[in-house]
């Protein structure tokens, strides 16, 4: 029991060992971050309208559809792809509408969050498999650095709604 203890308390998930052994591209993660904030703004925009400024949206010229995207509200004055694809494209409906979040967006944006604090987090990294979320970050201790991890196992209980039921957590050293 004791060298299981101490075995539980000296390891590292595999997926994290893994995430820090790869060298960090400054330039990849910005481009991340960036994309990741257009499909929100995005995902934001598209959520505020109802289903009559929907329709109006879809009609937009492209001159207006540019004046809308160069007027928003935020500093980046950018839209994704995702919306893109919605200005003009008659097979997509109010209920179709769709947009993909991949890991690495959740990565940069996770490293942005914890790199803004001044606080023990650092190296924050989540990684999706098949129905699995899991997550772990570096906490740093007087003592040393420990890595806190937990995995989320994940279900659709609806076609909107999904469950997200804690499965693990552990604490361990690197």
């Amino acid at each position: 029991v004791v060298a299981c203890g101490y075995w539980l308390a000296n390891s590292t998930p595999d997926f994290y060992a893994a995430a820090l052994k790869q060298p960090i591209n400054a330039a990849e993660m910005t481009a991340a971050t960036e994309e990741f904030e257009r499909i929100t703004d995005s995902l934001e925009m598209y959520l505020k309208m109802d289903s009559v400024q929907f329709e109006r949206f879809q009609k937009m010229s492209p001159e207006q559809f540019d004046a809308l995207a160069n007027n928003l509200p935020n500093k980046r004055q950018h839209l994704s792809n995702a919306l893109r694809s919605v200005h003009r494209s008659p097979d997509i409906t109010r209920e179709t509408f769709a947009c993909t979040i991949a890991e690495r967006h959740l990565n940069a944006w996770l490293e942005q969050e914890v790199s803004k604090s001044d606080g023990e987090l650092r190296q924050p990294h989540l990684s999706l498999a098949d129905d699995k979320i899991r997550f772990a970050v570096t906490l740093q201790t007087p003592a040393g650095d420990l890595v806190l991890s937990c995995e989320f196992v994940v279900t659709k209980t609806h076609q909107t709604n999904l469950t997200f039921q804690l499965h693990g957590v552990s604490v361990g050293k690197i």
